[in-house]
């Protein structure tokens, strides 16, 4: 029989590890280019405007405009998004990418670097969540069952 309690934990379960996989993967391609990649001056191009996120719908990406080893301009969306006020259009910003792929680029700062790690541990936690509920829920019902 399924409780309460697992109904609950079993979503928990689920959409975490959905997430945590997401999660993950950004994580290591993020920190896959803080490991091998070059730097480069950036300049932040405009702010785009994307539903979600910080305070319900309000949460700007910023577009980053860079010039890599070879001469070419690159431009970049840096995720996750934050507040608009976190950059203004023209600012100068230090820039990580990656030479085999310099589409692959992040504005070199905390969250640039390690920002998708803490969206996969949030991820976790609703793994973890909905273990436990169903793990309660199991315990309970295994002691009613008898």
């Amino acid at each position: 029989m399924i409780g309460p309690k697992a109904l609950v934990g079993f979503p928990f379960l689920i959409l975490g590890l959905i997430s945590a996989g997401a999660f993950a993967t950004f994580s290591y391609r993020s920190l896959e280019t803080v490991w091998t990649g070059q730097s480069a001056v950036g300049e932040i191009v405009r702010m785009e405007k994307v539903s979600g996120g910080y305070q319900s719908g309000r949460s700007y990406l910023p577009i980053v405009s860079f010039v890599d080893g070879e001469g070419s301009r690159r431009v970049f969306r840096q995720k996750p998004g934050g507040r608009k006020d976190a950059y203004a259009i023209g600012e100068q910003v230090a820039v990580l990418y990656r030479p085999d792929d310099p589409d692959l680029a992040v504005i070199d700062s905390f969250w640039g670097r390690y920002g998708f790690i803490f969206g996969t541990l949030f991820a976790l936690f609703f793994v973890a969540l909905g273990g436990w509920l169903i793990r309660r829920d199991r315990q309970e019902n295994a002691i009613f069952d008898r």
